[in-house]
């Protein structure tokens, strides 16, 4: 049996999650169409678990490429490589009323909305514990497996977290974050303005000296293709464009927070992966810049002390990593804490600052690829 799932099945895994939970919410509304959509979406998202572990298994979908094999056979091939007899059950019974609701008009009662809730979610576990040997999880699988950037990965990730942990202020701060890195490796790659609506420099195309004098047909052809590629490429993006405007706005630099609420960080959440899985495809150079990029960077008064919330990615490994305290306006380092050579969030405690100072926070991060990123950070202790 598989022990960990391919990328592609992870690919499944986090659709799958994400039709389930829509799932609960239909059901939520307590309506008619809400019970039914509900159903819907449960059905689908064990489905797609179902055929995502008989293909980590080597078990085939189709008896032949667009010849699907029934929801039957497929039941009876998972019982050779899974024996739970009371949630098979509970699955069939699902697909049955699935069918009923979609095919014989039939309405799910509440009672039938809950106990398939629990079938899903149960389905789900179990085929993580007993299929892949715990190397996931229902709570580890999100939407972030679809994202092609290591960096929006780890950013998306931590932004899942927050959500789960009702902290809607980090959550909408990260989800704009991935959407900040991203915009930046489209401008540096496909030599965007900084604004998308704004007309395209020429000069990145001709270069100055042959812009006005085409010495061949070959040279007049191959720039005209590529101001077609930069012109397709900005189509595709325009789309985005009223979105991305939305969703940063005027993205704080120093990471500071605001009061937000679960809709909204869950909006924010949506749109961020709208705008990344639906444009990551036109990096064609790389997915990651080379540097390490810092997403959150917090001071907090705690007790006397200061807490400081550090949010790291780096598509390489982190090598080093510090943070530098001073008076401000001096140059000598009043204070440094360790900080871990690790991508992700962490926490520090800073002890020992006398209240009533300014302080300057700063955090310094280097990977494996030598290259570096700093940011700064003013802090009064009261």
């Amino acid at each position: 049996m598989s022990a960990a799932p391919s990328t592609k099945s992870l690919h499944r895994f986090a659709i799958a999650k994400e039709m389930y939970l829509e799932g609960l919410r239909h059901a939520s509304r307590e309506s008619i169409v809400g019970s039914i959509l509900a159903i819907l979406n449960f059905d689908y998202a064990m489905e797609t678990i179902l055929k995502a572990t008989l293909l980590d298994n080597n078990i085939k979908i189709e008896y032949k490429p667009g010849s699907f094999k029934t929801f039957d056979v497929l039941i009876t091939d998972l019982q050779t490589i899974y024996n739970n007899p009371t949630l098979i059950t509970e699955v069939n019974l699902l697909h049955k009323l699935r069918n009923d609701v979609q095919h014989n008009v039939v309405i799910p009662s509440l009672t039938e909305i809950n106990r398939h809730q629990q079938t899903v979610r149960l389905f789900f576990q179990d085929i993580c514990n007993i299929i892949y040997k715990n190397s996931i999880s229902f709570e580890s699988i999100s939407l972030s497996f679809l994202i092609d950037s290591e960096v929006e990965k780890t950013i998306l990730s931590e932004m899942e977290t927050a959500l789960i942990n009702n902290r809607y202020d980090d959550a909408s701060h990260y989800a704009k974050s991935a959407v900040f890195y991203h915009r930046n490796l489209l401008q540096e790659e496909m030599k965007l303005p900084h604004r998308w609506d704004r007309a395209h420099d020429f000069q990145d195309i001709y270069p100055p000296n042959d812009r006005y004098k085409m010495k061949s047909l070959g040279r007049y052809l191959e720039g005209l293709e590529k101001s077609i590629d930069w012109i397709t490429s900005k189509m595709s993006l325009q789309e985005y464009y009223e979105e991305v405007e939305q969703l940063l706005g005027d993205y704080p630099y120093h990471f500071e927070k605001g009061n937000m609420d679960q809709q909204k960080a869950e909006k924010d959440r949506t749109l961020a992966y709208n705008i990344i899985t639906s444009t990551q495809g036109l990096l064609k150079k790389k997915k990651d810049s080379d540097r390490p990029f810092i997403f959150d960077f917090t001071a907090i008064p705690d007790a006397g002390n200061v807490k400081v919330q550090l949010g790291i990615a780096s598509a390489a490994k982190i090598v080093e990593a510090k943070l530098e305290i001073r008076l401000k306006g001096k140059q000598e380092i009043f204070k440094e804490s360790p900080v871990q050579s690790q991508t992700g969030l962490q926490t520090i405690f800073v002890e020992g600052l006398a209240g009533g100072q300014e302080y300057m926070f700063t955090l310094s991060v280097k990977n494996s690829e030598d290259e570096a990123a700093i940011d700064n950070q003013s802090f009064h202790l009261s």
